[in-house]
């Protein structure tokens, strides 16, 4: 299956939300290597980011906010309309990590 999280939350500086998320990803990745997984994340995050170092995920990086309007109106023009399926994640009251997930 293929999987596609929103992991833009995920920051150079770590924050209390980018470091739920990342050790999600970090965790995911050691115990599931038979799905493949994209992960978008900032533009902004650096090459050097741990994030990078995991071998089952493919990264997307795009120059979007964090959080905000014009950011949930991109997403939601950029990934929902081809997706079958869509679980969102509150991840506090700002923050939030989006899994999309379809049979390709």
């Amino acid at each position: 299956m293929r999987i596609l999280i929103d992991a833009t939350n995920i920051i150079n500086q770590p924050t209390g939300a980018g470091r739920y998320s990342y050790n999600i990803l970090k965790n995911l990745s050691e115990i599931d290597n038979h799905n493949n997984y994209t992960i978008i994340v900032r533009k902004d995050l650096k090459d050097d980011h741990l994030i990078f170092s995991y071998k089952n995920f493919n990264f997307i990086k795009l120059n979007i906010a964090t959080i905000g309007i014009k950011r949930d109106i991109f997403l939601s023009l950029f990934l929902f309309l081809p997706l079958a399926c869509v679980f969102l994640v509150s991840i506090g009251t700002k923050a939030t990590i989006s899994i999309l997930m379809k049979d390709f």
